[in-house]
């Protein structure tokens, strides 16, 4: 006769998942905080994340920049654009010969540390996972 253990391992899941994507959730803040491009702490200040919750029956966690405008910049880069001003008729700034209407800015390059950090620390969940359902046996 066979035995029905599902009901046992779901339970043993829904302890251990969370758990483990908390860890890597964790890990990945502290990793992306480390390599971050830094002029100022804005950006490596940004850097936050959100514990799993189960949503329609998945596990969810996020971590990244969400109060940081600048973070999608820093992470893909640029093209060249044009800078016109916003709230006066010229742009300005010390050291400037004069006002002027526009600016070609020639871009930015890339400085990813959201990318990297997730392709680094994301295939140790499988594991994680692996040693707390060991833990629980």
């Amino acid at each position: 006769m066979l035995k029905w253990y599902g009901d046992e391992l779901k339970k043993k899941t829904d302890r251990v998942v969370p758990w483990a994507m908390m860890s890597i959730l964790t890990e990945c803040v502290r990793e992306a905080k480390k390599i971050v491009p830094r002029k100022t702490a804005t950006l490596q200040g940004s850097i936050q994340m959100r514990a799993p919750r189960k949503i329609a029956g998945q596990w969810v966690g996020l971590w990244g920049s969400w109060n940081c405008k600048y973070a999608l910049f820093v992470e893909l880069g640029t093209a060249p654009h044009m800078i016109f001003p916003r709230n006066k008729k010229a742009l300005y700034w010390e050291g400037a010969a004069h006002p002027v209407a526009r600016v070609h800015h020639p871009g930015t390059v890339a400085k990813p540390f959201l990318r990297p950090t997730a392709d680094r620390v994301y295939p140790q969940l499988k594991g994680k996972i692996g040693d707390g359902m060991r833990q629980l046996s």
